[in-house]
């Protein structure tokens, strides 16, 4: 008689909280400046946040696409990139972006 070994079933990935980025849907009061740091940011993070699933662009995805010389909307004169968290707080402060948590199950 043949016994069968059950297979352990994998245990299943608990949430986590993630840092999400969204737009609240309103403009700047004044348009920015074209080709200035202001208006390149905005229209990444506008583009960014339309792109993501309904709208919550996750904090680390954009730190990561800010965080690199090669991908930063741009650079000031040092060429040293600035750090997302600046710019997401001041378009905060300005009423154009909210910061909020959300429940995300980890991938592999």
């Amino acid at each position: 008689m043949a016994t069968t070994k059950a297979k352990a079933a994998t245990p299943a990935a608990k949430p986590v909280q993630v840092q999400y980025v969204s737009l609240t849907g309103s403009n700047p009061v004044k348009p920015y400046r074209n080709n200035s740091a202001r208006a390149l940011y905005w229209q990444s993070l506008q583009q960014q946040c339309k792109a993501a699933p309904s709208g919550k662009l996750p904090y680390a995805t954009l730190a990561t696409l800010w965080g690199s010389a090669q991908t930063a909307p741009q650079l000031p004169k040092s060429g040293k990139v600035e750090p997302p968290a600046g710019w997401v707080s001041y378009f905060v402060r300005m009423g154009l972006a909210t910061v909020g948590t959300m429940q995300a199950v980890p991938t592999a």
